[in-house]
């Protein structure tokens, strides 16, 4: 698996100190070249101390730049830390949980239910014998009712 590199904003800087230092340095030298008869000992005094300050600042930029990509680092693996743990105590909370078959008490309350059911459920036979009997029950209503 390939990751593409991106240059962090603090490489970027130091490249860019890096090609300022040397474009100063290069500058530094032309100038000492030009002019020797003129100013050898201005132009040396200046290019040493722009060689100084160039360095000093790439040092400067190289120790913020390694700091910086460390703590990325060490980020990135506490969060792997946590995201294990974190995993961990899930599987493991979830294995405490009790498991309920879902076959053992359906069956027998399935049973229950169809007993209780069929109990009340009329065959075709006293559904009929029931009609008869609402029948003489309203004739006779009929005929007290009459009289």
């Amino acid at each position: 698996m390939a990751l593409c590199k991106k240059k962090s904003p603090a490489q970027e800087a130091l490249q860019d100190a890096k090609d300022k230092v040397e474009t100063l340095k290069n500058r530094a030298v032309q100038v000492a070249d030009d002019s020797k008869v003129k100013v050898a000992k201005v132009s040396k005094k200046a290019a040493k101390k722009a060689a100084k300050e160039a360095a000093k600042v790439q040092k400067k930029l190289e120790e913020t730049a390694g700091v910086k990509q460390h703590k990325s680092k060490k980020g990135l693996i506490a969060l792997l830390l946590a995201g294990a743990a974190g995993a961990t105590a899930y599987f493991f909370w979830k294995r405490s949980q009790p498991v309920e078959d879902p076959w053992a008490e359906a069956y027998w309350e399935d049973i229950a239910d169809s007993d209780a059911a069929a109990d009340e459920a009329q065959t075709p036979d006293s559904a009929a014998s029931d009609a008869e009997d609402e029948n003489e029950k309203a004739a006779s209503d009929q005929e007290s009712t009459k009289k």
